[in-house]
């Protein structure tokens, strides 16, 4: 019985420790909204984000070649969160390995771009480093015009970190 012990209270530290990680990650800042000029940074963190109203939709991946399902926030409903969706024409949408696009706000009307924190049911917290997250931005390739494909394939943005409103 005293061999016990020792193993409960480490597995029960183990527990607090890792508890403890998670809850402290839920509360990084993990975007930036900047712009437009003179206006102060906006961030979120994770459970910010997750407490927004969500959307999931199953597209096919033009990078990837194949069918996701991608589950997030629409990108329009974060910037209306933050109150500056009429000063918007233009976002400047940078990814932690300095990949940038621009996306116009009709894009993001027309098109539904998703800030996405899961991919096929999976936090993207939980995936290797090289799948996409913790944020990335999707958008339905299906519902996109033939003659926008390529360029709107490239507004796909992986560990997507800063949004700049111009």
């Amino acid at each position: 019985m005293m061999v016990r012990w020792p193993v409960f209270v480490i597995f029960f530290l183990w527990i607090s420790i890792f508890g403890y990680i998670v809850s402290a990650a839920a509360d990084d800042v993990i975007l930036v909204i900047e712009g437009p000029a003179g206006g102060e940074p906006v961030t979120f963190t994770e459970k910010q984000i997750r407490l927004m109203p969500k959307k999931t939709f199953l597209t096919y991946d033009p990078w990837d070649r194949r069918e996701r399902k991608y589950t997030g926030v629409p990108l329009a409903t974060l910037l209306k969160h933050i109150g500056r969706l009429d000063e918007i024409s233009v976002l400047d949408v940078i990814g932690r390995n300095k990949y940038s696009v621009k996306i116009t706000m009709n894009d993001v009307t027309k098109y539904d771009h998703l800030i996405s924190y899961e991919m096929n049911g999976e936090d993207y917290s939980t995936l290797k480093d090289d799948n996409k997250g913790p944020l990335a931005i999707a958008l339905k390739m299906e519902d996109v015009e033939p003659d926008d494909t390529i360029r709107l394939k490239n507004q796909f943005v992986w560990w997507v970190e800063k949004i700049v409103i111009r």
